[in-house]
């Protein structure tokens, strides 16, 4: 759960999590730039320090989301009775102490997702990750997770290079142009050093121009 350039705001999210009630942490930044690692990472140390008895994760798809979504899907990880009803996932919750991450949360589903939130806010912990900002109606910590510098690109290449045993005579010399390229979003910094088993570097830059 190491998360290059991220440390700072990693130990924020948990010491957030473990001193508050029930806090609620928001994590935005553009896609691809780490919300959902970020959130992973948060579970991981979560789980490593027994801050919760339960995790729960509810990722929502890119298009709209069915109105049970919340629900069904608490439901099947808490593995309660298929009919059951809010009050009684309610209660469920409020017997164990509960972190629950919802992944992906865009404008578009905050309708389906608003009558439930600040139920859960009561029973749970809450970490929601959104591409933007999104106005909650109750009292939260935002994280924004922004672009990584070119140091920490550097970093996260060499990282993902060693896991894809790319040599690192490959990229290297060509990190700044590479940095101009895509910037500082991990996710594709980390496709890019992929890619490099296929295809020359050059040849990577040219189709991103």
């Amino acid at each position: 759960h190491t998360m290059i350039g991220l440390e700072e705001e990693l130990e924020h999210a948990i010491s957030t999590i473990a001193e508050a009630s029930n806090p609620i942490v928001q994590i935005t930044g553009i896609g691809g730039i780490g919300k959902t690692s970020f959130a992973y990472a948060i579970a991981q140390l979560a789980a490593e320090t027994l801050l919760f008895d339960k995790i729960i994760w509810i990722r929502f798809p890119f298009g709209p989301a069915p109105p049970s979504h919340i629900p069904t899907n608490i439901i099947k990880q808490l593995k309660l009775e298929n009919s059951a009803g809010w009050d009684t996932i309610q209660s469920a919750l409020r017997n164990t102490k509960t972190l629950l991450i919802l992944d992906n949360l865009h404008p578009e589903h905050i309708d389906v997702s608003r009558r439930y939130m600040h139920d859960l806010s009561i029973e749970s912990s809450l970490i929601i990750t959104s591409r933007m900002k999104i106005d909650l109606d109750i009292p939260h910590t935002r994280i924004p997770i922004n672009q990584h510098s070119p140091a920490q690109a550097s970093e996260i290449m060499a990282d993902q290079a060693f896991k894809t045993s790319i040599l690192p005579n490959r990229y290297v010399a060509q990190e700044e142009s590479i940095y101009k390229a895509i910037g500082g979003n991990p996710l594709a910094l980390k496709l890019l050093i992929g890619l490099l088993d296929s295809y020359d570097l050059h040849i990577i830059l040219k189709e991103l121009k």
